[in-house]
């Protein structure tokens, strides 16, 4: 299992844990804006996202079927 994410979704340029990173708005060094937008395939992503959005996020990576580090309250 790969332990090591690809890519840190839900981010902004001032609080992003790796170089590559989806925003939530526009800002320096993002590779896109609105994570849920994007595909997630050939990824393996760090997802820290607002709680509204966990549900739309649950969905995506059982649309998309692909292994990710969720990070979200229990």
């Amino acid at each position: 299992m790969n332990l090591n994410p690809t890519i840190d979704l839900f981010s902004q340029h001032f609080n992003n844990l790796l170089l590559r990173f989806i925003s939530t708005i526009r800002g320096h060094g993002e590779i896109a804006i609105d994570a849920l937008n994007q595909t997630w395939k050939k990824e393996y992503p760090w997802i820290h996202p607002p709680i509204p959005l966990l549900p739309a996020v649950l969905k995506k990576i059982r649309e998309e079927q692909i292994e990710a580090m969720i990070i979200a309250p229990l």
